[in-house]
């Protein structure tokens, strides 16, 4: 009888372990899969448009996965400090048109993270921040939160309309007159690293409140009359590549 008690207390022994170990396995797997990292990008051009459509700053991520990151695969794009929801999320479709996508929001220790299955290299997320406004200065700083790797980081700001002295820090590499003829720097801020997290300020002074959408619907508007072919449009996303 001790005997049979032995071989019971032994065979308990050895399946208690096997369950700890697939536990164990259970466990980790759940942490994996919890811990799973962005995809790396190619690149990232950040867009700042000032006085857009408001009196704020309209900010436009366009990412490039890169080639060897197999698809569909899900895309997590950390939004700064202080912004918990978006305006439009969009991927490239067969035929390289932005169309929107499906999304998620999550946020954790004070960062909002826009979360995606990406069919497409292309992806792209808009949102808007607040522009510091002081009489006829402006101000605006952006903090890249980190998180992702990417080969190369890249900003274009828009002049809004009736802008004069935009400066930015760090420095633009340059500037040009755009399609829509408004005037764009170019800042180039090179490969990032998850832990790294540059930052972008722009300051410039305008003397009224007048919106660049306005002034653009505008002149559209008067290119247009007296046309048989319908009226026109204008990319509410696309900046010149510069």
């Amino acid at each position: 009888m001790p005997f049979i008690a032995s071989q019971r207390f032994e065979a308990g022994s050895r399946l208690s372990a096997r369950v700890l170990g697939v536990v164990a396995v259970l466990a980790c797997l759940v942490v994996a899969a919890q811990a799973t990292p962005s995809p790396t990008f190619t690149d990232l051009i950040i867009s700042f448009w000032p006085e857009y459509d408001q009196s704020a700053m309209l900010v436009i991520y366009d990412a490039t996965l890169s080639a060897d990151v197999p698809l569909p695969v899900d895309v997590h794009l950390p939004l700064p400090a202080g912004v918990s929801g978006v305006n439009a999320v969009a991927q490239g479709d067969a035929n390289n048109q932005l169309v929107n996508a499906p999304y998620q929001l999550a946020t954790e220790n004070g960062t909002t993270t826009v979360t995606l299955q990406a069919t497409s290299r292309t992806v792209r997320v808009e949102f808007y921040q607040a522009l510091t406004i002081q009489g006829t200065s402006r101000h605006y700083q952006f903090t890249w939160p980190g998180g992702v790797s990417i080969g190369a980081l890249s900003a274009n700001i828009q002049h809004p309309v009736g802008a004069t002295n935009l400066t930015t820090e760090p420095a633009a590499d340059g500037q040009v007159i755009g399609p829509d003829g408004l005037a764009y720097s170019r800042l180039t801020l090179g490969a990032v690293l998850p832990s790294d997290q540059p930052s972008i300020s722009i300051g410039y002074d305008k003397s009224d409140s007048t919106l660049t959408a306005t002034t653009l619907a505008q002149a559209t508007a008067v290119a247009s009359a007296g046309t048989t072919g319908g009226r026109s449009t204008m990319s509410f996303f696309t900046s010149p590549n510069l």
